[in-house]
């Protein structure tokens, strides 16, 4: 059971029109689809909300009170829609766009990246503001831990791909979550060598996941399971390049640059400190003239 409803905005928008009661907006929800929980729960949204300002008139921009309480509880967009309002009432009013959409912002995709997916895939204008709009009022992702969107989800024909969807790896989010919602195939570049990868990564974790459970002989069987996992995952990726890829990703690291700056001078390094004193006299002597002049000198002796 869940405690609160990912459509909150959306009801306490309701309850400021002043209009319906807590029974009324159950239906009212219902009617568009979405979970209002029951009529206790509006209740207490409605206490929560506090009493509204006296005058209330949220129509009415120049009503300061009335427009700080809107803005104070994330409402006052409703109250005057912007475009990304009309774009959030039109994915609500989209059957399968709005499931497209309610699996997408559940996962770890960036809004930017589901504007863009969704305009390829139904050659329609969608903003990031617009899904984001939607998200805030009708399917708000922070409203339930991962455990209740499991709860609240269950009971819905489409709960599998959602719950897939938000429990995605974020490096593997681009990849899977167009795939579990239609809007893309499977990758185009896989290959064993990288499926091989994929699987040690997630038995070694495994083995990190059940490596401090108390030992019995489900989990040693389990221990050796995947361990015969990763040896095979091992063997399969020194057959690929994938192993080759990631020392060359290493060393790529390392990789010597090419700077193509000019050095800077002694002075500049120095500064003030640097003397002129190692420079000599400036006169160039090569060893044979040093030679020719000791012998002069010894003959003239003579």
């Amino acid at each position: 059971m869940v405690s609160r409803s990912p459509s909150e905005f959306f009801i306490k928008y309701l309850l400021s029109k002043q209009q319906y009661d807590s029974g009324t907006i159950l239906r009212m929800m219902e009617d568009f689809g979405l979970n209002a929980i029951s009529e206790r729960y509006i209740d207490r949204v409605r206490t929560g909300m506090g009493p509204f300002s006296d005058p209330w008139r949220p129509e009415d921009r120049r009503s300061k009170p009335t427009q700080e309480f809107l803005k104070k509880h994330s409402i006052k967009d409703l109250w005057f829609p912007t475009l990304p309002v009309q774009e959030a009432y039109g994915i609500l009013s989209n059957h399968q766009l709005r499931t497209e959409v309610e699996g997408l912002l559940l996962s770890p995709l960036r809004v930017e990246e589901i504007a863009r997916r969704l305009m390829k895939a139904h050659k329609i204008q969608l903003t990031p503001e617009g899904l984001a709009t939607f998200g805030h009022y009708f399917w708000r992702k922070a409203a339930l831990s991962p455990p209740e969107w499991v709860s609240f989800l269950e009971g819905r024909g489409d709960s599998y791909d959602k719950i897939t969807a938000m429990r995605a790896s974020p490096d593997m989010a681009t990849a899977m979550v167009p795939w579990l919602t239609g809007l893309a195939g499977p990758p185009v570049n896989l290959s064993a060598g990288t499926v091989a990868k994929r699987v040690r990564d997630v038995a070694f974790m495994k083995v990190l996941e059940i490596e401090r459970q108390p030992a019995c002989l489900a989990h040693s069987k389990m221990m050796l399971n995947y361990e015969k996992v990763i040896q095979a995952a091992e063997a399969e990726m020194r057959q690929s390049d994938v192993a080759l890829k990631d020392v060359l990703s290493a060393f790529e690291k390392f990789r010597l640059r090419n700077d193509t700056k000019p050095l800077p001078s002694i002075e500049d390094v120095a500064g003030p400190n640097y003397s002129k004193s190692g420079e000599g006299t400036g006169v160039v002597i090569t060893l044979d003239d040093d030679f020719d002049t000791e012998e002069a000198s010894e003959e003239d002796d003579d």
